[in-house]
């Protein structure tokens, strides 16, 4: 787990589109004093998303030891932590499955101007 300690970075998840190609959905920035990557450690899963940072940044690393004793001394702050992971990972497989729904809209090439001013004066 990262707590910002100055900074701004940028969360974002990866799909595929309708026709197969990668795509990256950016969801929000994150600054002091805000933090990233409790859902691996609480949730016991692989990260969900992308973190880059957008200029120079200092994060803290919270080690899985040190969280566990941190939290198992204060079960209420575990609770709500837990309660957000949870929630940031349902969100977050709901932004993926919604971009992965989109189709890329096709438009239908122009037949130009002149055949635009014909279908007028008919």
């Amino acid at each position: 787990m990262f707590l910002i300690g100055e900074g701004l970075v940028e969360i974002s998840i990866d799909y595929k589109d309708n026709a197969g190609h990668k795509k990256e959905k950016k969801l929000f920035r994150l600054g002091f004093p805000e933090y990233f990557g409790e859902m691996a450690l609480l949730l016991n899963e692989k990260r969900s998303a992308t973190v880059r940072a957008l200029m120079n940044t200092v994060v803290y690393e919270i080690s899985q030891d040190e969280l566990k004793r941190t939290l198992k001394s204060n079960p209420k702050a575990f609770s709500n932590l837990a309660k957000q992971a949870v929630e940031k990972r349902e969100k977050n497989k709901l932004t993926r499955t919604e971009m992965e729904k989109l189709k890329e809209k096709k438009t239908a090439p122009s037949k130009g101007l002149l055949s635009n001013f014909k279908k007028f004066f008919k």
